[in-house]
């Protein structure tokens, strides 16, 4: 019998941990209906979140604020219709689900400064000012423009161009950016110091800085250049089909 009730007790206790764990899981996931083109959304304390953001048909517009929140504008609000936002923040992920009318708006997003983004954008261009984290990002049929970015790039554009300056000398760390019917631009200070692998497609490559251990290749429509910048250092990918490459110093003065 001891036995017995030794069960049924740890059995009510998990199942009391369990119900409690689901309702904290579900507590992180909201959907917030919207009644003004402004929202902010708290954003959880300790490591930094990523954002994930998906927009049809819109710009979406990234700049950074001294608030520990997000705040969303929404352009194409209208009172008299009904959309909301869901909001998950589990696993450090805040992300942000627009309702189909919402989704077809241009959107800025002010965030911390520290913040990983992760956006998908269709006929629509993305801006990105200032962030200091991870980016991943995605379109197609718009462009991309990121300035005084600190932190690792992945970006993938078709149908649009990618535009990128690193300020800061000691700011580089690895970046990929690919496109296909586009042209990539990409500033650096002149002290940087990284590697370079270049590759296009029906493509012209341009730059007006030092490449050290050269390596130049070409094969038919397709050209390759691998090499060092000043002391070598993180690596960066720039790929292109059907469009052109360019990799320049940022004047100092």
């Amino acid at each position: 019998m001891n036995f017995l009730n030794t069960v049924f007790k740890f059995g009510a206790v998990f199942g009391c941990l369990c119900t409690a764990w689901a309702f904290a899981k579900t507590e992180k996931h909201q959907v917030i209906p919207i009644n003004s083109e402004t929202v902010e959304l708290p954003i959880p304390d300790g490591k930094p979140i990523t954002i994930e953001l998906k927009v049809t048909d819109g710009d979406i517009n990234i700049r950074v604020g001294d608030r520990k929140t997000a705040v969303l504008v929404i352009d194409e609000f209208e009172s008299d219709e009904y959309a909301n936002i869901e909001y998950d923040t589990s696993d450090s992920i805040l992300e942000i689900k627009l309702s189909a009318h919402l989704a077809r708006s241009d959107i800025e997003l002010t965030l911390p400064q520290n913040t990983n983004l992760s956006l998908r954008a269709e006929d629509g261009d993305v801006h990105i000012v200032g962030i200091h984290g991870e980016i991943n990002v995605k379109t197609i049929d718009g462009d991309l423009t990121m300035k005084d970015v600190v932190g690792p790039i992945t970006a993938e554009c078709t149908d649009g161009n990618i535009f990128a300056s690193i300020l800061s000398p000691n700011a580089l760390q690895p970046i990929s950016l690919a496109t296909v019917d586009g042209n990539i631009k990409l500033r650096i200070h002149p002290q940087a110091s990284l590697d370079i692998a270049a590759a296009t497609l029906d493509g012209d490559f341009e730059y007006d800085i030092d490449i050290l251990s050269k390596k130049f290749k070409q094969r038919g429509d397709a050209t390759f250049i691998e090499g060092t910048i000043n002391s070598g250092g993180p690596r960066i990918s720039l790929r292109s089909v059907d469009g052109n490459i360019s990799i320049k110093e940022i004047p100092t003065n």
